[in-house]
C-alpha cells in the first residue's frame, strides 16, 4: 500500500538524517541580465545592455544544492580549475554540502553564461575543455569517495559529459559501490550510457534516450514501455526512469510495473537544472525510506516546483508540503 500525502511529508521532514554523495561534473551557471532596446546599426543583432550578473550552482554543484537545500547532507566530488571561477563556486557552496572538490591547476571550470533581458533567454555561452581525466585524478576522486562511503547508502551520479566519466573510472565506482552495497542513481550522457552498466538507477530524458536507443518514442507513448525495457536490460539497472517535459515522468521500477505521473504544473518558465532537481529529490526519496513510486511521483513534484522559478532553481521543503497538502 502506497503512502498517503502526510506520511510522504512525514519522509520529507526526516531528509534532514540523509547522507547522499554526489560525483559529477561541476559546472559555474552565470545569469548576465540585460535590457535589450535596440537593434545594432552594426550587425541585424540586438544590442544588450548588461544590467546584473548572477552566478549558480550548475551540473553536479546544483544536483548537491537540491539535495542541500531538503535539508539532508551532501558530499560534492568533481573538479574545478584553480581560475576565478573556481574560486566562485566553491563560495556558493552553502550549508550541508561538504566539500570533495579537487582544485587542478591545468583544468578550466565549466562555464553556462546565459545572456537573458527579463525571462527571455538571448544565447548560452559555454567556456570548457573537454579533457578525459587521468588515472591519478581518478584514484584521487576515488579516495575521496572511500572517506564517505560509510555514511551513505546512495551516490548520485550526474554526467554532462564534460570528461570525467572514462570507461575505467565508471567501472571502479560501480565495484567500490557493490562491494558497500550502496546504491547507484545516475544521470547520464548517450555517449557515457553503457559506462554505467550496473547501476541501480538510471535516470534520462526523452532525448536523451531516444539518441541512445536510436528510436523515438511515439507521441501518445505507446511504445514507451518496450523502449524502457530494453534500456533497463541492456544497462543492466533496477529502475528506469524517463523525464518527459511537459508530460511528467515515467517509471518502470524493480518490478518491471510501469507508471506514468502527470505534470501537475501549468506554468514553465525555465526547464535549466530540473533534471539534476528530479535525480536529487528521487535519491533523497528512496534513502528516506519511500518506495520507487512514492518518490518518483515526490520528484515530479519537486520538478514542477522549479520548473515554475526562472533560471537555475532549487524546490524547498515548505513548498513540498504546500503541494502535497493543496
Amino acid at each position: 500500500m502506497e503512502k498517503s500525502n502526510e506520511e510522504i511529508i512525514s519522509a520529507v521532514n526526516s531528509f534532514s538524517q540523509q547522507k547522499i554523495i554526489v560525483l559529477g561534473d561541476i559546472i559555474l551557471d552565470q545569469y548576465f541580465q540585460c535590457k535589450v532596446d535596440r537593434i545594432s546599426p552594426e550587425a541585424p543583432v540586438p544590442v544588450a545592455v548588461l544590467q546584473s550578473v548572477k552566478n549558480v550552482l550548475g551540473g553536479a554543484a546544483n544536483t548537491a544544492h537540491n539535495i542541500s537545500s531538503l535539508d539532508a547532507e551532501c558530499y560534492l566530488v568533481g573538479l574545478t580549475g584553480e581560475d576565478n571561477e573556481g574560486k566562485i563556486l566553491n563560495t556558493l557552496l552553502g550549508r550541508n554540502i561538504v566539500t570533495g572538490i579537487l582544485t587542478k591547476k591545468d583544468y578550466q571550470t565549466i562555464v553556462k553564461t546565459r545572456v537573458v533581458d527579463g525571462n527571455h533567454q538571448l544565447v548560452r555561452i559555454d567556456r570548457e575543455v573537454i579533457m578525459a581525466i587521468d588515472k591519478t585524478t581518478e584514484n584521487i576522486l576515488l579516495q575521496t569517495i572511500k572517506k564517505h562511503i560509510e555514511k551513505v547508502k546512495y551516490i548520485v551520479v550526474s554526467d554532462y559529459a564534460k570528461g570525467l566519466f572514462t570507461k575505467t573510472f565508471c567501472r571502479k565506482i560501480i565495484l567500490l559501490a557493490s562491494e558497500n552495497k550502496i546504491k547507484i542513481c545516475v544521470d547520464p550522457k548517450p555517449g557515457n550510457y553503457m559506462n554505467f552498466i550496473g547501476s541501480y538507477l538510471v535516470k534520462t530524458n526523452r532525448k536523451e534516450a531516444e539518441i541512445f536507443l536510436n528510436k523515438k518514442i511515439d507521441h501518445d507513448y505507446k511504445n514507451l514501455i518496450l523502449l524502457m525495457k530494453t534500456l533497463k536490460k541492456r544497462l543492466k539497472s533496477t529502475v528506469v526512469v524517463i523525464t518527459l517535459g511537459k508530460d511528467g515522468i515515467a517509471l518502470l521500477d524493480e518490478n518491471d510495473t510501469y507508471r506514468h505521473f502527470h505534470n501537475h504544473k501549468k506554468e514553465v518558465f525555465d526547464v535549466s537544472g530540473a533534471g539534476d532537481t528530479v535525480i536529487a529529490s528521487l535519491t533523497l526519496g528512496l534513502s528516506s525510506g519511500l518506495s520507487t513510486n512514492e518518490a518518483v511521483r515526490l520528484s515530479n513534484i519537486c520538478a514542477g516546483i522549479v520548473v515554475g522559478k526562472f533560471g537555475t532553481a532549487v524546490p524547498t521543503i515548505k513548498e513540498i508540503i504546500y503541494e502535497l497538502r493543496v
